[in-house]
């Protein structure tokens, strides 16, 4: 049995992708972790009441009330760091460290309770959901932090707690526990579906901009050969096409065209050939070759070579397609021949 790979846990992208995909999010990152540990510093400066309620004005109040007041500066610094961070993997060790500091703080609080007291366990649990959901930093960070709050916690009551003998409290011990568990589950869950919907973002516009390269490079090799690519959807009896067939028939590049106006466009003599031969290509499928005449917006003659062919899906003709050349020059030209021949 191969066990899975913790680095990934919340999704693999590969390295560049990755890079990408955490500078793309950087800035969201830092806003969420500025609401994040907001909140986490203002309940660890709101729960100040709780010492004064324990001590007293007291120097163990005064203690940690400086303590309190220290973390709450270096927030504040943190955060105005933030504002200008630009580096992921930077943005991931400040946050560590950031961490870290405020559990120490925690830690010197919890120990200056009561032997009997459980309060804070209410607390870490919070917290270590809060640092899964709520803190993008990696995986292994993130694990990290929270396992080290954990068992700092734990410690705590087995080795500084009085209690008398019961299951009731060791109870608080094994939900802290499954916090972890379940913030470890729900957190990859979480960062590997964005990761994912990252993925088939940059897949998309890599397969957009792919498209636009050989769309650009039809279109030049089509203008400068007079070649153009035409198609007509079966259910709407509507026409599209590349940029240079709607040049060869004087019109504006886009849009869709309805088979009667495009065929209204050729010389009247030659529309009703045209039409047969889309309309049996539309039936069977069967190709078509034509050389026929059209006449632009501007009166302006022009010979054009036209092929094309139905195509089945599902045993359905649904769609007829093919190709138009400008061929006016080698009409003129056969022309001048025959010309001078007769001559």
């Amino acid at each position: 049995m191969k066990l899975p790979d913790l680095r990934y846990l919340d999704g693999y992208l590969p390295p560049e992708m990755e890079k990408a995909y955490r500078q793309f999010y950087l800035k969201a990152d830092v806003t969420v972790v500025r609401i994040t540990l907001g909140l986490v510093t203002l309940m660890v400066a709101v729960f100040a009441y709780n010492d004064y309620a324990i001590f007293g004005l007291t120097s163990t109040f005064y203690f940690l009330a400086g303590l309190r007041s220290l973390y709450l500066a270096y927030f504040i610094a943190l955060m105005i760091y933030l504002s200008r961070m630009r580096n992921p993997a930077r943005f991931d060790l400040s946050i560590l460290v950031s961490l870290f500091l405020g559990f120490f703080l925690l830690a010197f609080i919890n120990l200056s309770r009561p032997p009997d007291f459980l309060g804070n366990f209410a607390v870490d649990i919070i917290v270590v959901l809060i640092i899964y959901l709520g803190v993008p930093i990696r995986l292994l960070f993130r694990a990290g932090a929270a396992l080290f709050l954990s068992l700092t916690e734990i410690l705590i009551f087995v080795f500084f707690r009085e209690l008398p003998p019961g299951a009731a409290e060791y109870t608080l011990v094994v939900v802290l526990l499954a916090a972890n568990i379940i913030g470890i589950s729900a957190s990859a869950r979480l960062y590997a579906f964005r990761r994912g919907q990252f993925k088939a973002r940059s897949e998309q516009a890599i397969a957009a901009a792919e498209l636009r390269k050989s769309s650009d490079l039809l279109n030049e090799t089509g203008k400068t050969a007079k070649v153009g690519g035409w198609e007509l959807n079966v259910d709407t009896l509507a026409m599209s096409g590349t940029d240079e067939a709607y040049r060869i028939h004087g019109l504006d590049p886009g849009g869709l065209l309805p088979l009667d106006e495009g065929i209204a466009l050729y010389v009247p003599e030659y529309r009703a050939t045209i039409y047969d031969a889309v309309q049996n290509a539309i039936l069977t499928g069967e190709p078509f070759d034509l050389e026929v005449p059209l006449i632009t917006a501007g009166d302006k003659w022009h010979w054009v070579h036209f092929v094309g062919r139905g195509y089945r899906e599902n045993g359905k003709i649904t769609r007829v397609n093919g190709t138009m050349q400008d061929i006016t020059e080698r009409k003129i030209a056969e022309e001048k021949v025959r010309l001078e021949a007769e001559q």
